[in-house]
């Protein structure tokens, strides 16, 4: 009986060691996934915050007028109007002012009411970090003799071209479009009447070749029957051939702006 008891007494034992090991194993592997998947959770994160971190925003204020602001905050006004368009302007600061030319839908900077840098004329300019191109352009099809000249204004923001075209009103030629250089966001009028239309819109897409483009200086419910001299945005669409999207603003960086490729149809506010 004392034999019979010992050898179960033994395998007891045994039986209780391996049991024991194999709870230390199941632990083991479970400590292993655990810290496996924190470890590809946080790096995918960071790759994450790395693609998406928002580095400059770009907003409409309508017609011509947009606000564009760097990583570090500092502000970018470009061509603010007189409230007689149907559009209505809010309160803005900013850094820099850049108008495209002297008329009043273009160049109210009365509207901003701080301090700022005003930029208005064609040149090489460098104003708070920011690198910014004045190319001389016309605002008809006949060198200016109707309506004048047009200041194109190419901003680098955060390694960002940001090409504003003000009230370009004719295709470009080959010095011009050399003058401008990279664009990477083309800010185009697609309105006719007073700038280029749609088919001329298309053509300067394809001479600055953009990444994204944002028309601009088009019909929208804002302007009311004032809105009846200009086309709507749907017809540079069509013509392009190009995929639309609207957002409410932008928020660029590097990394993901192809995820905005093609046209970047902005809220108006």
């Amino acid at each position: 009986m004392l034999e019979n008891h010992t050898t179960i007494t033994f395998s007891m034992y045994k039986l209780i060691v391996e049991l024991g090991t194999l709870l230390r194993c199941t632990i083991l592997v479970q400590i292993f996934i655990i810290k496996t998947k924190v470890y590809t959770l946080a790096h995918s994160e960071i790759n994450i915050r790395k693609d998406w971190r928002i580095i400059m925003k770009i907003k409409w204020y309508g017609h011509s007028c947009f606000m564009i602001t760097s990583e570090n905050g500092t502000k970018i006004i470009l061509d603010p109007y007189i409230s007689m368009l149907g559009y209505k302007l809010p309160e803005l600061e900013a850094d820099i002012v850049a108008t495209s030319h002297e008329h009043s839908d273009h160049n109210n900077i009365n509207a901003v009411k701080n301090d700022f840098v005003h930029i208005n004329k064609p040149g090489i300019f460098s104003e708070y970090g920011i690198e910014i191109k004045g190319v001389d352009t016309f605002h008809d099809k006949v060198s200016g003799a109707k309506k004048g000249k047009n200041t194109i204004f190419n901003f680098k923001v955060d390694d960002i071209n940001v090409c504003h075209c003000g009230d370009l009103g004719h295709i470009l030629d080959a010095k011009q479009v050399e003058e401008i250089g990279n664009v990477d966001v083309l800010l185009i009028p697609v309105g006719g009447g007073y700038t280029i239309d749609a088919t001329d819109a298309v053509e300067v897409v394809k001479q600055l070749k953009p990444t994204v483009i944002v028309p601009m200086h088009y019909r929208t419910k804002a302007l009311g029957p004032m809105g009846l001299a200009f086309a709507k945005v749907d017809k540079f669409i069509d013509a392009s051939g190009l995929k639309a999207q609207n957002y409410a603003e932008l928020e660029l960086n590097k990394e993901n702006i192809e995820n905005y490729q093609g046209i970047a149809v902005l809220k108006y506010k």
